[in-house]
């Protein structure tokens, strides 16, 4: 999907996100923002086009073009619907509540994001020795949880 300015692809998050938590996330503090990252993040690896690419940063996969987008056009109202009902509705399906928690949405796209950039072909042991630098915070357990949580869906 080619995106005409950068208020409709921001637009088009926010009706996603709306659809996903029945909410919209602000952008005024930090876990927020990262919030929004990482399910655009997801998002993207679900085969939704949000319009956005993405590199890897502190909290994970990151994308400075969303970064511009909502700072730029923050106080823009969202007038679009959900880009793909089905697959949207599969992906809240699958996610469920940890949709609303950030950390774990946060060490779901980054091991998804090591994954493809080490070609670790979700081999635990590879993921957690790269997890265990790039993310600290996450113990073993919680990284292993993870990958037998998307090895299935993401394989």
């Amino acid at each position: 999907m080619a995106f005409v300015n950068v208020p409709e692809r921001l637009d088009r998050l926010h009706a996603d996100v709306q659809s996903l938590l029945g909410r919209r996330l602000s952008f005024l503090d930090y876990v927020s923002r990262k919030h929004l990252q990482k399910i655009a993040y997801l998002l993207e690896k679900w085969g939704v086009d949000t319009g956005y690419s993405f590199v890897w940063h502190y909290a994970g996969p990151f994308s400075y073009d969303l970064h511009f987008d909502y700072y730029t056009h923050y106080q823009h109202e969202t007038m679009s619907q959900p880009m793909d009902a089905d697959k949207l509705n599969a992906f809240k399906s699958f996610f469920g509540n940890s949709l609303e928690d950030p950390d774990a949405l946060e060490l779901y796209a980054s091991l998804l994001y090591v994954n493809d950039e080490f070609s670790c072909q979700f081999d635990p042991k590879k993921l957690v020795s790269i997890l265990k630098l790039k993310k600290p915070k996450f113990t073993e357990d919680q990284v292993r949880a993870a990958i037998g949580f998307l090895k299935n869906k993401f394989s």
